[in-house]
């Protein structure tokens, strides 16, 4: 894709300027000549924010500026192709007069974040830069780390070439000096792994550099595109377009991408596929599956080390289990599964019926007759689906079998994920943004429940009467306990750190059991 940042400001404000056409016609004619997908506008002195369709030049254009009573000397905005636009799946979203941004969809999920802003010019006080560059870090933390940003615009700064002292920074064909803004600048790019691409390329000076002087008459590198250091090697080129005309003093810069999305990082840890234990509900399955597991246990004597024959033993029910209920395969349930053999008989006797309605020219109420019958039975089925699904779903709740409640309802609307929930401050009047008020609420509230003074409690525990010691329960357990317990625990219980599910214990026999009480 061909990105662009351009200044589009100032000789089309100026009193006396001659220019015949608007703004935004001459933005998009020149955009249009150069191919440019998506175009990054700084200094558009637009008021308030909005959207306008330029259908003859093919693009469309947000802005954000000043509210319209302020007097304008900023604003910020994207030129972006039509076709482009009609397939976003978020608009832009404005931070401030100075800083937008817009997340494009590259498939799955890999975004790229672009961001147009413009940057206080060096005459500006302290605190405006301060704030501008603020907004501008809360917009990149707020980025996920996997994502991709490209960052454009007039930053009114100039990097200098000091490469050895900004690596992976700046590159080797830097133009000019550093300023003050330009240390701004390059210790954000150093705190965010970003890198400026226009210094990367050895091309001539006249295409890099990108405003002249009005005093001196020199010519400097203001106005930037910036990636992240690890996303570099997909810039393919980044470049001043000298021919570009939209009466402004700034020229156009151009960047071309091949973008490539990545892949899901996936963990070296293997996960063990899921059994299926629903199937121990069967009594002949559990026979089957205790005999199978009878003929491959050992006796705890002749392995010796406990945690040796546990490892052992493990295994073994693993692949016992494995063979003889096999793995589990998640699937969302629907309505139309268990009817589906009805569904096909009928739909296959409507299509024959509309075949040959189609070669005989048969009678159209009859068609229209087997289409409302159809419409009928489907929406019985699915009425009678769903009514005896909630009907089984509150049998088991009041039964109180919450674990087959739950699975049930994982089936219909498949795994739930936890959302993110704001965190207020202590007296709930607004919400904490930014990550070090997060991290101070925090160690609030854990100092508030953990350092309490508790000599009060002590004093009272030293009160209570001493209680005799039960010396039967240094006794070892009976067989009959621990059989016990292993057959009253319930299903559905998370596996442990050995990944063995309750129920492969509980229906393993007497002899596992009896294995298991002498471990």
């Amino acid at each position: 894709m061909t990105f662009g940042a351009w200044n589009v400001r100032t000789l089309l404000d100026r009193d006396g300027n001659a220019c015949p056409e608007r703004k935004t016609a001459i933005v998009a004619r020149e955009l249009h000549r150069y191919n440019v997908d998506v175009a990054a506008l700084s200094e558009t002195h637009l008021p308030d924010e909005g959207e306008l369709v330029e259908v003859g030049g093919g693009y469309t254009f947000f802005w954000k500026g000043t509210a319209a009573s302020e007097t304008r000397r900023s604003g910020v905005g994207f030129a972006i192709k039509n076709h482009l636009s009609k397939r976003l799946e978020e608009y832009p979203v404005h931070i401030s007069d100075r800083v937008t941004t817009l997340r494009l969809h590259q498939g799955k999920d890999n975004y790229l974040n672009v961001i147009s802003v413009y940057a206080p010019t060096l005459d500006k006080s302290d605190d405006i830069k301060d704030k501008f560059y603020e907004e501008l870090t809360y917009c990149l933390d707020s980025i996920n780390a996997r994502e991709q940003v490209l960052l454009m615009g007039d930053f009114n700064a100039r990097v200098g070439r000091d490469y050895e002292a900004w690596p992976g920074v700046l590159g080797k064909h830097g133009v000019g000096n550093m300023n003050n803004n330009g240390q701004l600048l390059l210790s954000l790019c150093a705190q965010h792994g970003l890198a400026i691409t226009n210094t990367m390329f050895r091309l001539a000076a006249k295409y890099k550099t990108t405003w002249m002087h009005p005093r001196s008459k020199h010519w400097h590198l203001i106005d930037y595109a910036i990636v992240r250091q690890k996303d570099f090697g997909q810039v393919q080129v980044t470049r001043v377009m000298r021919g570009a005309h939209c009466w402004s003093d700034h020229r156009l810069i151009v960047t071309k991408l091949r973008i490539c999305p990545r892949r899901p990082r996936r963990s070296l840890i293997k996960k063990p596929a899921s059994l299926n234990v629903d199937k121990l509900k069967d009594l002949a399955v559990r026979e089957k599956y205790a005999e199978a597991l009878s003929e491959k246990l050992l006796p705890v004597n002749e392995v010796g080390d406990v945690d040796a024959a546990w490892g052992t033993l493990s295994s073994h029910i693993m692949d016992t289990a494995s063979t003889a209920l096999g793995n589990k395969f998640r699937r969302n349930e629907d309505w139309f599964d268990e009817n589906d053999e009805i569904l096909r008989a009928v739909f296959d006797k409507h299509r024959d019926l509309l075949r040959q309605h189609k070669r005989q020219r048969g009678s159209v109420a009859v068609v229209k007759a087997s289409d409302l019958e159809l419409r009928n039975l489907t929406r019985h089925m699915k009425d009678k689906w769903w009514q005896d699904k909630a009907s089984h779903m509150q049998w088991l709740t009041d039964t109180n079998q919450l674990g087959e409640f739950y699975s049930e309802v994982r089936k219909l609307i498949g795994t739930s994920y936890q959302a993110r929930v704001p965190l207020r401050s202590l007296d709930g009047s607004h919400l904490l943004t930014s990550k070090e008020d997060v991290l101070k609420r925090w160690a609030e509230h854990f100092n508030t429940l953990l350092n309490v003074d508790r000599s009060a409690d002590l004093q009272s525990i030293g009160l209570m009467p001493q209680l005799p010691l039960a010396f039967e329960l240094d006794e070892p357990l009976l067989r009959g306990e621990v059989i016990t317990a292993i057959r009253q625990q319930q299903n559905k219980r998370t596996a442990g750190i050995d990944l063995i599910p309750g129920e492969l214990i509980k229906y393993g026999g007497d002899e596992l059991h009896t294995l298991m009480w002498e471990l």
